[in-house]
């Protein structure tokens, strides 16, 4: 496992590659924002989540990920993550953010 990781993280590729270029996107959005995504994968499943909080500028503030025990449900991942990152923000004393999620779903039961 260690020399997997490693071959991951060298600088050394035996490949050429591009650059690839990384650029946070605020969507225009002067304040803090959390972006969330939940997960269901493997044999058996198993659901995921994770969470990053930037500030305008995109610089981290804090980050979250985990599993949902007991859970195969998407819709329960992608739920338990916003709420998950809700509350992290209200710990950290966030008044105000937006929260991005790839799920239409989630984002009409919420309204």
């Amino acid at each position: 496992m260690i020399v997997t990781l490693t071959s991951c993280f060298s600088s050394r590729s035996t490949t050429t590659s591009e650059d690839i270029h990384v650029k946070w996107n605020n969507n225009n959005h002067f304040g803090v924002i959390l972006n969330v995504d939940g997960s269901c994968l493997g044999s058996p499943v198993r659901a995921g989540f994770g969470g990053v909080i930037r500030n305008e500028l995109g610089y981290y503030l804090s980050g979250f990920s985990g599993f949902v025990q007991g859970s195969s449900d998407i819709l329960f991942a992608e739920l338990f993550v916003i709420h998950r990152g809700l509350i992290l923000a209200k710990y950290m004393a966030i008044d105000e953010l937006v929260c991005y999620s790839d799920s239409l779903r989630c984002i009409n039961l919420i309204k």
